[in-house]
């Protein structure tokens, strides 16, 4: 071959050459590439879906938080109790239980808010607020019309420092069918401490990548955390929407996946743009282009670097060809100085123009040659290496044993062969600096072949070793993240799945072996299937496919569940492969059906109902549904072009305007109240008016819904006057629901029970019972109103002091306007004190009559035995006479003597008849009633014999009377057998004096009593006491219970005579069983100069007191008087029938209870018991008892202990307020 053709064939070689490396190294560098930006691309999605997943995560449990706090029903109940009665024990729980889901949870602060936004109470602070931020205010507004727990938007604290962010739940009244919202709970936390560090975090070391959270605020991005690169700025720091070139704009634009840009401070940056599902949020997981390619670049130096080599060495190549083909032509000349030339410079432009670093030495292993790389790793230039042995240029060691390696050059000199050297080789340069090198010797042959020196190659390993390991680390952090995200991750080459994470089997219900198996589209459902199956072929090929989509797949079990589809392409083992990453949104499908279904249904809501809705934006209307068009007049085109107080009623149209405007402000005004509009045709209509906040186009407005109330209103005024009516009526007004639960009483009833209206609404009536109605009476009450009749009747009800009172009622059923029976209406009226007047009346006509009758008897009593006297006077005239004529033998003598006898016990009888017609003749003298008692004691043991105990007890001191002493006689004696016929065996008779008061109160109960000042004599007895309707009649001439033959009738009857004629009353006390007592008040004999003091000793002055006093009494008409008299006083009384009755009132009673006043003798329980118990309870309790009978008697009997504090029945007003005064002081 010429040489011409020669050097064309090499030069067309050469360029063939260049042109197969350049296009190779291009191939090569682009696939590098793209497989890098897929790389990185593929670990911001990830990032950026595993914050997303803990995002969603977090905000998932918030709201559950908040869901449970709402399903509380505790919690309800305890919020609906303190909103009916605010008080502190009612708040403490609620404060509790906020305190303790604040501190456990972890929140900033628990709230209860009203339905307004007002706070109502901390759980952090303790006590009530202010009003909310407008993000919480929208939220409260949002779970109140939703009924549900919401999500608080990202906002600053009231003081514009941190930020915060919460869930509102609504807590309701479940009572009815349609729960009833009673308040808002609101959960807030401090991002700082839980938000933020999710993204703050990124998953390797890095030194620009970050995590933004923006969302839209009109035409601006806000960011909504804290920026790595810029303090200071969670919801702080905005952009214009016009920075197109920021992802975090392209982010609320809409966009998603990977976007390359500039961030906000200018750097250019490579971004996973994803919005955040269920929330105004987006995401944006970016990171510097200089990070994120950094290994790229510097594999692409290297590439090219290799590159340039190769095309180098190919040149050089072809050179030495074609200076070959040259060298023959002239080596006929030059050929051994050629040679050495060619080799001299062969050797130069491959040291110069290869990167690798090459050292060539002699056969004795001497530097002959460095190249510049050689000299930049060894530290050693040239000039001074040359000649060197190579041990002390090229110092080698075992990275891991840290022992010299044997020189590459002796191994050449030895085998003869290229040789390697082996792995963990480290080259120390001449400062110490080591590095990693791989390395290479090949041996230098002359003409015959021998050795004559050595070419070490090696290249510096530090950076393939960071990217080697960075490479490993990055595929074991891919592999550990794909493994524990909650994202599915898989990848198929071809139709089959390659790889699939654990969160794939999971989510399928396939495990991975099953899924290996498997086409990728196998358990996509099949509505889905062919659009899953082109997409996934035609990604792996290249072509231009949604990056984005939702599919269902078919579960293993059968369940559809929707999945939210990313995917992308990489390479897999060599090959094109298809990546994807999914997530279960079935949950969210659902909550979208949801809302699109009530969307409609509140859209037709709103268009049907006979509710006004609209709402305002800043000054006008912006929307009004077709009610508000009725109610007005106007036409939508006209509302929505006027203000929205145009139509207000001028005397209204300041306030609605005023709070119109601060309400979209955020302010805090009424979020509920009522105001007049004028309708187009100029009428006035009253409207129901609810306001609200909510976003219209993104900005805050003012939400309205109001009814029209005009008839309400005028039906209000109607009732009012209605109520007012009820409210001044004198009697009591009681209104109650079906099952008798008090919905309204009037402040006559407050009057008449002394229970205020806050205590008695919510009750049932049956707190008033007394226990005097069984049930039969409330079944007959019951069963007449519930036919629809009215009901008349008395009640004897308990007020709340404790006391009775008796009221006559009327009870009528409401029905509405269908006729049912909606409540039932009682009217009642006290009539307690007109029925105690009444007894009283009727109490004295029947002692009227009595003392009446017993005049009357007296009278005739008197007339007979008038009469019978003469008669007996001539019978015994007649009958001595004979007697004195015939001698003391004579036989009708003996039947005289029989006919004179039995006329002297007529006679006697006679003289008793005049004693009770106060007709015998008297001799009245002044005397001593205890010294003409103590004379005839005697005679009265002897009359009475042995088994009659006779006790003596006269009181010192006292006052005089004036009667005739065989009149006392008479009494004591009548007195004395009287007892002594009552008692069956041994018993024991009392006589007593004292002196005694009678007092204006005593003297209104006892017709027969006068006012003034009396010796009191009393005889009291152990026998068989007498019943009430034998008391009636003990008096009367004749009457007895005794035998025929044992009693003439006219005891008694004598004694009421002797005691009517000295100007006094008797008084009797009897039980059967108990014995009696028989009274007798003789009037005290004053000389006719002291009238005066008669007159104050009976008027003294009244001690009086404060303290509380227990009255127990069974005789209900001494108990409302003893009541009567020590309140007169200045006491507090609680009145009491029974002792069970007085003991629950001790056992349920607050206050000091400072004296029991009580009689002796009751049913169940006497006094002196009922004490006891009642001192077990209050220890310090005084005592005063009363009883009918005397001191003396009741200690006798072992009732009472000797000496205790005593008042004998009846007593005077001035009596018992000493004796009170006595024990309290006692």
């Amino acid at each position: 071959m010429k040489e011409g053709s020669l050097s064309r064939f090499l030069l067309l070689t050469l360029a063939l050459a260049a042109m197969g490396l350049a296009a190779a190294g291009v191939w090569f560098f682009r696939f590098q590439q793209q497989y890098a930006e897929e790389q990185v691309a593929a670990q911001l999605t990830v990032v950026a879906q595993l914050k997303m997943d803990e995002i969603l995560r977090w905000r998932a449990e918030r709201l559950a938080d908040a869901g449970v706090i709402m399903d509380t029903p505790l919690l309800a109940a305890a919020v609906d109790r303190w909103l009916q009665e605010p008080n502190d024990q009612n708040e403490r729980p609620i404060r509790e239980t906020l305190d303790a889901v604040r501190r456990n949870y972890g929140y900033s602060d628990v709230l209860i808010a009203d339905p307004s936004g007002r706070v109502l109470l901390s759980g952090a602070a303790g006590g009530a607020g202010g009003g909310l931020h407008p993000e919480a205010a929208r939220a409260v507004f949002r779970a109140l019309r939703e009924r549900r727990s919401v999500f608080e938007d990202l906002h600053l604290d009231p003081k514009g420092l941190k930020p915060h962010v919460g869930v509102a739940a609504p807590i309701l009244r479940r009572e009815g069918e349609t729960p009833e919202p009673l308040a808002v709970v609101l959960l807030q936390s401090e991002a700082d401490r839980f938000l933020y560090p999710l993204v703050q975090s990124w998953p390797v070391p890095s030194r620009t990548a970050e995590i933004l959270l923006v969302r839209r605020d009109g035409d601006e991005v806000l960011f909504l955390n804290e920026l790595r690169h810029r303090k200071d700025t969670a919801l702080k720091f905005r952009v214009p929407l016009a920075r197109l070139d920021l992802p975090a704009v392209q982010a609320v634009l809409g966009r998603e996946g990977i976007f390359r840009g500039r961030d906000y401070r200018g750097a250019q940056v490579i971004a996973s743009i994803r919005a955040i599902p269920d929330m105004p949020w987006f995401m944006v997981a970016k990171m510097d282009e200089a990070e994120a390619f950094e290994a790229w670049r510097l594999r692409s130096l290297l590439i090219l670097a290799a590159i340039l080599a190769l095309a180098a060495a190919s040149a050089v190549a072809v050179g030495m060809a074609w200076q070959n083909r040259r060298k023959e032509h002239y080596k006929a000349l030059f050929q051994i100085e050629q040679e050495r030339r060619q080799a001299e410079e062969r050797y130069r432009v491959t040291l110069l123009s290869v990167g690798d670093a090459v050292i060539v030495t002699d056969a004795a292993g001497r530097v002959e040659l460095l190249n510049p790389v050689a000299e930049r790793l060894t530290g050693w230039r040239q000039e001074e290496a040359r000649g060197m042995p190579l041990p002390e240029v090229f110092r080698i060691l075992n990275e891991k044993t840290r022992e010299p390696v044997e020189s590459p050059v002796e191994r050449v000199m030895r085998e003869g062969l290229v040789v390697g050297l082996g792995n963990h080789t480290v080259l120390v340069a001449r400062d110490g600096t080591e590095r990693p090198i791989a390395d290479s010797g090949a041996p230098i042959h002359d003409e015959a072949g021998a050795i004559t020196g050595v070419v070490l190659v090696f290249r510096d390993q530090t950076e393939e070793r960071a990217a080697a390991r960075a490479l490993k680390e990055s595929e074991e952090w891919f592999r550990t993240l794909a493994d524990t995200t909650a994202t599915a991750i898989y990848l198929w080459q071809d139709d089959r799945f390659v790889y699939v994470n654990r969160a794939t089997e999971k989510i399928s219900g396939f495990s991975s072996e099953e899924l290996f198996q498997k086409h990728f589209w196998e358990i996509v459902h099949p509505d889905d299937r062919e659009m899953v199956r082109d997409r996934g072929l035609r990604r792996q090929r290249g072509e231009d496919v949604p990056a984005r989509y939702e599919f269902r797949i078919v579960r293993k079990d059968g369940a559809v569940r929707w999945m939210d589809f990313t995917g992308g392409r990489i390479d897999w083992r060599g090959r094109p492969a298809a990546l994807g990453t999914a997530i279960d949104i079935t949950e969210h499908k659902e909550m979208e059906q949801a809302l699109r279904e009530s969307e409609h249904m509140f859209r037709t809501l709103a268009e049907t109902t006979s509710t006004a809705i609209f709402i305002y934006q800043g000054e006008h209307n912006v929307y009004v549904n077709e009610a508000t068009t009725r109610i007005s007049g106007y036409s939508r085109e006209e509302m929505t072009t006027m203000r929205f107080w145009d139509l207000i009623h001028p005397e209204d149209r300041e306030t609605v305007r005023d709070r119109g405007l601060r309400r979209q402000l955020g302010e805090d005004v009424p979020a509920r109240y009522e105001f007049r509009i004028v309708r187009r045709d100029g009428a006035v209509r009253w409207l129901d008016f609810t306001a609200g906040t909510i976003e219209w186009q993104g900005k805050l407005a003012g939400l309205g819904t109001a009814f029209d109330i005009t008839e309400r209103k005028q039906a209000e005024a109607e009732r009012a006057r209605l109520a007012a009516a009820i409210e001044q009526a004198g009697e009591a007004v009681v209104v109650t629901d079906l099952e008798g639960t008090i919905r309204y009483v009037n402040p006559a009833f407050e009057q008449v029970t002394g229970y205020s209206r806050r205590e008695a609404l919510g009750r049932n009536p049956r707190f008033l019972k007394s226990g005097r109605h069984d049930e039969v009476f409330y079944r007959n009450l019951w069963d007449t109103i519930g036919r629809g009749e009215i009901w008349r009747g008395r009640f004897v009800n308990r007020r709340k002091d404790g006391t009775l009172y008796t009221e006559e009622a009327s009870i009528s059923p409401v029905r509405d306007e269908k006729g049912a029976i909606v409540n039932y209406l009682a009217v009642k009226r006290d009539i307690t004190e007109q029925l105690r007047l009444a007894e009283e009346k009727e109490k004295l006509e029947e002692q009227y009559l009595q003392a009446q009758k017993m005049e009357s008897v007296g009278r005739l009593a008197g007339g007979v035995a008038h009469d019978f006297n003469n008669m007996l006077q001539a019978i015994l005239g007649r009958a001595e006479m004979a007697m004195n004529r015939l001698g003391s033998t004579h036989p009708v003598r003996s039947e005289l003597e029989e006919i004179y006898k039995a006329a002297q016990r007529s006679a006697d009888l006679t003289r008793q008849l005049l004693a009770f017609a106060r007709k015998q003749t008297v001799r009245p003298v002044v005397l001593d009633l205890n010294e003409k008692i103590s004379g005839t004691i005697g005679i009265l043991t002897r009359l009475l014999g042995e088994d009659i105990e006779i006790v003596w007890a006269p009181q010192e001191n006292l006052w005089n009377v004036k009667v005739d002493p065989a009149q006392i006689d008479q009494v004591l004696a009548n007195l004395a057998v009287n007892a002594r016929d009552a008692i069956s065996g041994p018993g024991k008779i009392t006589i007593e004096t004292a002196n005694a008061v009678v007092d204006e109160a005593y003297c209104r109960t006892h017709a027969e009593a006068a006012l003034g000042e009396y010796v009191l004599l009393t005889v009291s007895d152990t026998g068989e006491g007498m019943a009430p309707e034998v008391l009636e009649h003990i008096f009367e001439p004749f009457f007895t219970t005794k035998e025929v033959g044992k009693g003439t009738g006219l005891g008694l009857a004598t004694v009421y005579g002797i005691v009517k004629q000295n100007g006094g009353f008797v008084n009797v006390y009897s039980e059967p069983g108990r014995g009696s007592t028989f009274k007798i008040y003789l009037p005290r004999f004053r000389a006719e100069a002291e009238p005066q003091a008669l007159l104050e000793s009976v008027r003294r002055p009244l001690r009086r007191g404060n303290e509380t006093i227990l009255v127990v009494e069974d005789e209900e008409a001494v108990l409302n008087l003893a009541r009567t008299i020590l309140e007169g006083l200045g006491y507090t009384v609680m009145a009491e029938r029974t002792p069970a009755e007085a003991l629950r009132r001790v056992e349920g009673y607050q206050g000091d209870v400072h004296l029991l006043l009580t009689d002796v003798v009751m049913p169940g329980m006497n006094g002196r018991q009922l004490a006891e118990k009642l001192r077990s309870l209050r220890p310090g309790l005084k005592c005063l008892f009363m009883s009918g009978y005397t001191s003396n008697v009741i200690a006798h009997s072992g009732v009472l202990e000797p000496g205790v504090v005593f008042i004998q029945k009846p007593f005077a007003l001035a009596d018992l307020a000493d004796k009170v005064r006595q024990a309290l002081e006692g």
